[in-house]
């Protein structure tokens, strides 16, 4: 686009000329003036500059966003992020996308960081999955120092329904949540927790990071087990859908 505007100016400027080389008949005295189409070509010829500076502006703002972009990316490179999927007692095989702390002040252990930083659990929402999470933010914030974890719920991503079902109701994404706690972050004691898991406990609780539906989810888990000691450390909620719904 940058190389045609100069083309475009030359072509508006001699059609100009030309057509103010047109006299007027009936005149007096022959006189050189613009007529109607010369009119609007010096309305395209100072479109066309000022489209020009616009161009050139925002080719600059494009290479300094660019370079932004470029030293996020070369952060992001230090992250790489792991796909597993966690088989849950509540009957499901959850997909977990996780990103390790690498700024050197963690174990690279989930749930045995030394750098003091609690993990970050990310819940999508809907039309969505654990991979909304896992471009920009994991790899981010892995790379502050923070062990951070995308689930796909029931029914998203890689996390299949259970056979016959053709529903998922609240309630069993809260049950499905639960397990998933207390299999990732929760006691040694707990019964979803692998013995490789056990030695692996527990600094910190998580931080729930949730979007939308995945925010309403967060406050109906709160909600069921309020009484309890939750498993959850904190919430950080981002265009939520209130507990009553939409």
């Amino acid at each position: 686009m940058l190389q045609s505007l100069p083309l475009a100016l030359l072509i508006s400027t001699a059609l100009i000329s030309h057509a103010n080389a047109t006299f007027i008949q009936g005149s007096s005295s022959p006189t050189r003036k613009c007529n109607k189409s010369t009119t609007r070509l010096l309305k395209i010829r100072r479109h066309y500059r000022r489209e020009s500076i616009t161009v050139r502006t925002l080719h600059r703002h494009r290479q300094q966003v660019m370079m932004i972009m470029q030293q996020t990316n070369s952060n992001h490179n230090d992250c790489s992020t792991t796909t597993e999927y966690v088989p849950l007692s509540s009957g499901v095989v959850m997909e977990v996308i996780s990103a390790k702390a690498t700024n050197g002040q963690a174990s690279g252990k989930q749930g045995n960081n030394t750098n003091n930083k609690p993990p970050l659990l990310f819940i999508h929402g809907s039309l969505h999955a654990a991979w909304c999470w896992e471009e920009n933010y994991l790899p981010h914030f892995a790379g502050l120092g923070y062990d951070s974890v995308a689930i796909s719920l029931r029914g998203t991503g890689g996390t299949p329904a259970v056979s016959g079902e053709k529903r998922i109701k609240m309630e069993t994404h809260v049950a499905d949540l639960h397990a998933f706690l207390k299999y990732y972050f929760g006691s040694p004691s707990g019964t979803d927790i692998a013995a490789s898991q056990q030695q692996q406990q527990q600094r910190h609780k998580p931080i729930v990071i949730a979007h939308s539906f995945g925010g309403m989810l967060a406050m109906k888990y709160l909600e069921e087990f309020a009484s309890q000691d939750t498993l959850i450390g904190g919430v950080a909620l981002l265009c939520s859908v209130p507990p009553s719904g939409n």
